[in-house]
């Protein structure tokens, strides 16, 4: 029966052992989770029911009205497969949080590709790619439900997937 890490130290391990992801990928600093968070939650989180809403309950329902976004359920259609064409060529690294029981959070900075590398290892958790100037999220959470967030993601490529 092969031991479960804690989700970080399997992440870890994983960077450990693809040294081509050293330059791609890095945890961001821990002083700095809280208020990158933070801003996260204000930028896309709708606490108007309940203002101590966080980023765990966003992706069931609780994003801001006055943001666009739309909900997929994975339908057999491989998302991340379609993160290049969704997301915006303006930036090139972004926020990856993941999400591990208890609602704690890991928070790390990385191109695309390494973030998806890292989110097809770790598998089921629930996680966020946001962009760093918090104009987008992109969520799934642990019911497959995808969550798309934002004006400046180019969505046309789900419906043709569809």
């Amino acid at each position: 029966i092969p031991m479960l890490l804690p989700l970080r130290v399997e992440i870890e391990q994983y960077l450990k052992d693809h040294p081509h992801l050293h330059t791609q990928i890095k945890e961001a600093p821990k002083h700095s989770y809280e208020s990158i968070i933070q801003q996260i939650e204000l930028r896309f989180v709708d606490k108007s029911k309940n203002r101590k809403a966080g980023i765990h309950w966003a992706n069931m329902g609780m994003y801001r009205k006055d943001i666009p976004f739309i909900f997929k359920a994975q339908d057999k259609i491989d998302f991340l497969t379609l993160l290049p064409k969704i997301i915006p060529k303006s930036e090139s690294t972004f926020w990856l949080l993941i999400e591990t029981q208890g609602d704690k959070y890991w928070l790390y900075e990385g191109t695309l590709p390494a973030i998806t590398e890292i989110i097809n290892h770790i598998g089921t958790s629930d996680f966020y790619i946001v962009s760093k100037k918090m104009e987008w999220l992109i969520s799934e959470n642990h019911h497959d439900v995808w969550s798309f967030v934002g004006e400046k993601l180019k969505l046309s490529c789900l419906e043709e997937s569809t």
